[in-house]
């Protein structure tokens, strides 16, 4: 077999200055070992499950380092950690999970799928602050708070429980009113948690729930409210008790209020009654529902009705009420509110008719609210069943799962639960999961938040490579117009080519990781369709969203267009990983050399703790799936390219940062350039995978030694190559603020991988025997491969402007000229002279390869008959 020729990486790094801090989780001076696994990546992945998977429940824990993240099983993390186990070809854990993941974290009602948000396995009812005037209970899924004696802020607050009670607070609880008839006389009283007429409260611990209860009075009517969160229940228990608490006289017609205040503030517009139908906020004041009315469909006995707001998928929250009795009555009060001013709900009253109470008589009821971070419109039938089956799933959030816990940021990771559920031979089930997902975008008009939307392309496209049905590819076209309408195409806009995080007219933001998966699900659709505009939107997006600041030597954006906002100005090596790896992921086969993919290696290997794992802002102790899996993918995505290209990949840098990279190879001389800079320490290390083991290293031009991986730390200038791993490790003491380190070595290509499909396992559903086979991915419009040393671009004959277009007539008279310079020598030397120039100037394009053959063959004719005349 023929060996390429030998090759010279050049390496230049610059040394770090002082002054950044330094976890203790990380040991600057150790040089990290990565075998037995040859790839950073690899160690990374395998760290993940060593860490986070959990096999009693076959799932992955969201993150290690938080008391709540230990216990919170998101849906969208099963699929982020799907797709390294499938690129690990851990088949059978990868079956495992999908499993796990079909068992807690979806609801299947005939062929549809519902996906929930998350599974909380470990959700006991706790009070987390016990003074009444700021109560606040939770079980880890949903949580309530308030202010109990009323002497401040009157609201009970819901919310889905997420570190704090500010995330995903859904809805205001309030006016708590009361009508009654006693001796002929109608009493009405707002109550309006005023101090005046409350008479107790207090929280109470029992066993598997806690309450928060305020007791209320006005004449011979008390009025109690218990509001309790109990173990592991997605919902919020509110038991209503009413009493006659007066020896003579009955009181008639009592009715009592709870309602849901300010709601026009998230934008609630809908309600939903299973048997009236969807209906919508219109005018000042709207009955939806009256006592006695009929035609409400009940499920196991119980009615419900649902309140959702009017915003893009991701970010629309959700109210579900449970009564045990129809006999209230629904109305509203509504506002016109931005940014439509359309008519939408403010103040929900739900007014519940008791009948008549007897001296000293009591009676109760009970309304389970079940708060939503997301709801899916279209589908009530799967409400219905859910919300009649709620019983049967505790330790599950019912929110649909386009968002976590950090917000419609997050997306969906449906691409990776498809490659599960195909690796595991489940095809029917990831096409039923896509077609319910798809029912629910197609039905909102696609208005669906960025991330989730940019999943549910990539999600398409790997059920058409899996099933060669194009139509996977139209709705992912489909799908991709909304995606291009969140650019933003306004050179006065700070954002100008950022993606919004959310359709507009609700987006305001425009963050790194939105726009990394944006740029990555236009990249891959681009790679199937060719269609320009995906290319072109992610061009825009790189030429005009980056800046460049010299004097800083960093790379910025704007996510918002107003200068004063908190979160106005970002930059590109921020402490986001997550978000790094995200861009890796996108643009690694797009832009492989491109500046800004080393800034994300250099932070991404900055923060690289010693066990491999990543670091994230709240500390070494915390790492999570998001951080950990993108940035392996990309990781590998960058690893994969540099193979590919150079016979060598850079595996980590540490104490420095990565600011070029280049490659060339003339007459067995190559050129990998890498600068590196701030961190305070005297010493780099360097970490390559090589094809072919180096013949030479050069540091600063003087050749390094060759050590044992022990005497590495505390040589100077030295190197070390694994041959079984094929890692080379470089110690690096640099004495001034460039390092060039040269290394030779004969290239071999690396051999062409074959994907190996995964196991089949039957399916108890029908999943059958299928087995898929990961299609291998081209790069769209790359640059052309740097084998050569030098190309025409490095060239160049300056002409006068009015030559600039007329190369081909300037090559005529440079070969003409020559003939007549070779008038006088001989026929050969001319022919070989005019041969030469016609080969250069069609290989830097003056003229075409077709005209210079057809000069040729006049050039040969010509020589011919000139010959034969002569010899005649």
């Amino acid at each position: 077999m023929r060996r390429a020729v030998a090759m010279i990486l050049l390496v230049t790094l610059f040394i770090q200055p002082a002054g950044a801090a330094t976890s203790p989780y990380i040991t600057p001076e150790l040089v990290l070992q990565i075998e037995p696994d040859q790839h950073l990546w690899v160690k990374m992945a395998k760290v993940l499950v060593d860490r986070l998977y959990d096999p009693t429940y076959r799932l992955f824990r969201e993150t290690w380092g938080t008391y709540e993240g230990q216990r919170w099983y998101w849906n969208t993390e099963q699929g982020e950690a799907a797709q390294i186990l499938a690129r690990l070809g851990y088949t059978s854990l990868l079956a495992d999970v999908f499993n796990g993941y079909r068992q807690y974290l979806v609801y299947e009602y005939g062929s549809f799928v519902y996906p929930f948000t998350r599974f909380v396995p470990d959700a006991p009812a706790e009070a987390k602050n016990t003074t009444a005037s700021s109560f606040y209970l939770r079980n880890l899924i949903v949580g309530i708070g308030g202010d109990l004696p009323a002497t401040g802020d009157r609201l009970i607050k819901i919310y889905l429980d997420l570190y704090d009670p500010n995330i995903w607070y859904i809805a205001n609880m309030r006016s708590w009113e009361v009508w009654w008839t006693q001796n002929g006389q109608e009493y009405y009283q707002g109550i309006w948690d005023k101090p005046e007429f409350i008479k107790d409260y207090g929280i109470v611990t029992g066993i598997g729930e806690v309450c928060a209860y305020r007791v209320m009075a006005v004449g011979g009517l008390q009025y109690r409210v218990d509001m309790c969160v109990q173990d592991g229940k997605p919902y919020i228990v509110f038991k209503l008790t009413v009493t006659n608490t007066e020896s003579l006289g009955t009181l008639s017609n009592v009715m009592t209020t709870i309602a849901f205040d300010s709601l026009d503030w998230w934008q609630y517009k809908y309600v939903y009654i299973p048997g009236k139908g969807v209906m919508s906020a219109s005018g000042t004041e709207q009955w939806f529902y009256t006592y006695g009315e009929g035609g409400w469909a009940s499920f196991n006995n119980r009615w419900h009705f649902i309140l959702y707001t009017k915003r893009p998928i991701g970010m629309n929250p959700a109210i579900a009420v449970i009564l045990e009795s129809p006999n209230v009555d629904l109305w509203c009060y509504n506002t016109q509110q931005k940014p439509d001013y359309d008519w939408y709900l403010m103040w929900f009253k739900i007014r519940i008719h008791w009948g008549d109470l007897g001296p000293g008589q009591s009676k109760t009821t009970t309304i389970l609210i079940v708060p939503m971070s997301s709801f899916a419109p279209g589908i009530p039938d799967i409400y219905d069943q859910l919300l009649a089956n709620i019983g049967s799933l505790s330790n599950r959030d019912l929110s649909f799962a386009v968002n976590t816990g950090t917000g419609v940021f997050k997306g969906f990771a449906m691409a990776g639960i498809l490659l599960a559920a195909i690796h595991s031979g489940y095809l029917d089930f990831a096409i039923n999961l896509w077609n319910s997902v798809r029912t629910i975008f197609s039905y909102w008009g696609y208005n669906v938040a960025t991330r989730p939307l940019a999943n549910f392309i990539i999600a398409s496209l790997i059920l058409y490579h899996a099933t060669q049905n194009y139509a996977y590819v139209e709705e992912a076209m489909n799908a991709a117009i909304t995606l291009l309408n969140a650019q933003i195409r306004d050179p006065s806009d700070y954002r100008d080519g950022g993606w919004l995080d959310i359709p507009p007219p609700f987006g305001a933001g425009t963050y790194l990781d939105v726009n990394a998966e944006a740029a990555h699900a236009l990249l891959k659709l681009y790679e199937i369709t060719l269609n320009p505009s995906y290319k072109e939107a992610v061009d825009y997006w790189l030429e005009h969203w980056f800046r460049y600041d010299p004097v800083e030597d960093r790379w910025y954006y704007y996510r918002f267009n107003d200068p004063s906002h908190p979160w106005f100005l970002g930059y590109l090596d921020e402490k986001q990983p997550y978000a790094q790896g995200y861009f890796l992921q996108a643009l690694a086969k797009y832009i492989y050399n491109d500046d800004r993919i080393y800034v994300s290696l250099s932070r991404i290997f900055e923060l690289l703790a010693d066990e491999f794992w990543e670091l994230t802002w709240d500390g070494a102790a915390e790492t999570n799936v998001e951080t950990q899996s993108s940035v392996a993918a990309g990781l590998a995505d960058i690893v994969e390219v540099m193979l590919q290209r150079y016979g060598a990949a850079i595996e980590y840098v540490r104490n420095a940062r990565i600011e070029n990279i280049t490659y060339s190879a003339t007459s067995g001389m190559s050129s990998f350039k890498i600068e590196l800079g701030a961190m305070p320490y005297s010493y780099a290390t360097l970490v390559l995978y090589m094809v072919a083991p180096p013949q030479a290293i050069y540091i600063n031009g003087v050749k390094a030694a060759n050590v044992t991986f022990d005497q590495l730390s505390s040589s100077k200038n030295a190197y070390f190559y694994n041959a079984t791993s094929k890692l080379l490790y470089v110690r690096l003491f640099p004495s001034s603020n460039t390092i060039t380190v040269e290394l030779g070595y004969e290239y071999i290509p690396p051999p062409v991988q074959e994907t190996t499909t995964s196991s089949s396992t039957s399916s108890s559903q029908s999943g059958g025997n299928y087995t898929y086979t990961p299609p291998a991915i081209s790069p769209p419009q790359m640059p052309p491969l740097p084998w050569h040393g030098w190309t025409p671009s490095n060239y160049t004959l300056p002409l006068p402007d009015w030559l600039k277009d007329r190369p081909g007539l300037v090559a005529a008279a440079i070969i003409l000229g020559m003939a007549l310079l070779a008038n006088e020598a001989t026929a050969p030397f001319f022919a070989l002279v005019a041969t030469g120039l016609l080969a250069y100037f069609a290989h830097i394009g003056w003229i075409s390869v077709g005209d210079a053959l057809v000069s040729l063959l006049f050039l040969a004719s010509g020589l011919g008959i000139a010959l034969a005349r002569k010899r005649s």
